[in-house]
């Protein structure tokens, strides 16, 4: 049996260059990527879908994701449906129905204003930032 994979952010280590947003809302991804791009601004484009491997139900799963980067401020940022079919991508945020990724060494300075503006969006209902350090599967936050 090969051995399990664990990750740890041990609190010396600097503040990671990840910032990840969990989002409720009721509007669909192809309109919550129009919005952020209204909002942020910015240009989410549609990737082709993420997949997932299941080990125990043994069977992949797509998850709809959407990207933008921003070369000046050196910025990745990935909007990811959370939830497809009854899976989830990140399972211990159920109550998010989509990611909001932010990657890179600007990310966490841009914190409390990528908050206010993701808060001033009426089609959310819930934005709250997720710790990376509780995510068991932190692989699936890797993009690129």
């Amino acid at each position: 049996m090969p051995a399990k994979k664990t990750f740890r952010l041990s609190p010396s280590e600097p503040e990671p260059d990840l910032l990840v947003f969990g989002m409720a809302t009721a509007v669909r991804d192809y309109q919550l990527a129009f919005l952020l791009n209204q909002a942020l601004p910015a240009d989410f484009v549609r990737q082709t879908e993420i997949e997932v491997e299941l080990p125990r139900q043994m069977q992949r799963i797509a998850f709809t994701w959407f990207r933008f980067s921003d070369e000046d401020l050196q910025l990745n940022c990935f909007l990811v449906t959370n939830k497809s079919g009854n899976e989830f991508f990140i399972p211990e945020y159920r109550q998010a129905d989509f990611l909001l990724c932010v990657q890179g060494p600007e990310a966490p300075f841009r914190r409390s204003e990528l908050i206010r503006q993701l808060k001033s969006l009426q089609a959310l209902q819930l934005v709250f930032e997720i710790d990376i350090r509780r995510i068991k599967f932190k692989d699936r936050l890797i993009f690129e």
